[in-house]
């Protein structure tokens, strides 16, 4: 199991150390990061440090950090190697979340 995994109502979505890196990169890439948006990446940070194997600390999204986290998402600029789970968190969030205009 990946060591970031993300809770939504019917399934759970994880990435491991560079899918959350680049996950951490695109909350924090604006001029002003909303707090939402730093609490959603400073908890993505501590689950990915904490390694794998930690049962019972998947993060449930809060109803405010979902679009950041679907933006973060979905930027162009996906890593090889990483577009199946980072496809699989996209489709997740985007059954939770309709996209901002």
């Amino acid at each position: 199991m990946p060591p970031v995994v993300f809770t939504f109502p019917d399934r759970r979505r994880g990435v491991y150390e560079e899918g959350a890196d680049f996950l951490v990169t695109g909350l924090l890439r604006r001029i002003t990061v909303p707090a939402a948006a730093q609490d959603l990446a400073d908890r993505i940070v501590e689950q990915r440090n904490a390694g794998t194997f930690q049962e019972g600390r998947d993060i449930d999204l809060a109803t405010e950090e979902k679009p950041y986290l679907l933006e973060a998402v979905n930027r162009p600029d996906w890593p090889a190697g990483l577009e199946d789970q980072l496809r699989e968190l996209r489709d997740a969030l985007r059954g939770d979340v309709e996209p901002a205009d």
